[in-house]
């Protein structure tokens, strides 16, 4: 199963680490705080994401036992699939190089609200642009299935930092968008989302 979807209305979406960190989040925001079982930290969901969910009944071939590894197939497809977009520097993220960006963030650690954002941080076969995350990618398993959740930006997540606690909010929303990379950035223009997921779903079918 294949499904895409853009939201309309904002929603701060919290990963399992970041469950009750309210001392985080700003009060009163108006935006609605959503849960979810996979993935880590916060992540702004608005129309400024292409979100996309790929379930697979197991056992299949591309759902290896290695989890990290079973996020190569999707990485590397929709990789390539944004570089046929005209994001031709687009690329999968390393093992050795999310290895070396944790490493980087225990030894270095940011401020709180930072360290929080999801794609503030790198994991393996995630699709990077230079230096900054431009898809992001979670799992979850049961002895059925595997399913896959996927955020492509459209905009950076820099705005992430007006619903975040923080010491210096200009700087908060520096370095979100020092580390994410919106597709409109990259082509330059408004994207419209849904040629773009047709493409790519297409992509995605001659793998599966």
């Amino acid at each position: 199963m294949i499904r895409w979807y853009v939201t309309v209305d904002r929603a701060l979406v919290e990963g399992p680490s970041q469950r009750g960190a309210d001392a985080l989040v700003l009060p009163e925001t108006g935006v609605q705080r959503l849960h979810r079982r996979v993935g880590g930290g916060f992540v702004l969901l608005d129309s400024g994401m292409l979100c996309l969910t790929v379930v697979l009944g197991l056992p299949h071939a591309l759902s290896v036992s290695d989890v990290t590894e079973s996020y190569r197939w999707l990485g590397e497809t929709l990789a390539e699939g944004l570089r046929a977009e005209g994001v031709q520097d687009a690329r999968v993220a390393s093992v050795v190089e999310a290895r070396a960006h944790s490493a980087v963030a225990r030894f270095h650690p940011p401020e709180p609200a930072l360290k929080a954002a999801c794609y503030a941080g790198v994991s393996p076969y995630e699709v990077m642009v230079g230096d900054a995350k431009i898809v992001g990618l979670a799992q979850a398993r049961s002895r059925e299935a595997a399913l896959f959740q996927v955020g492509i930006l459209l905009r950076d997540q820099s705005d992430l930092a007006d619903l975040l606690v923080t010491p210096d909010r200009v700087a908060l929303r520096g370095a979100l968008r020092a580390r994410t990379m919106g597709l409109e950035t990259v082509l330059g223009r408004v994207v419209d989302p849904e040629p773009r997921a047709r493409r790519l779903h297409a992509a995605l079918l001659k793998r599966l």
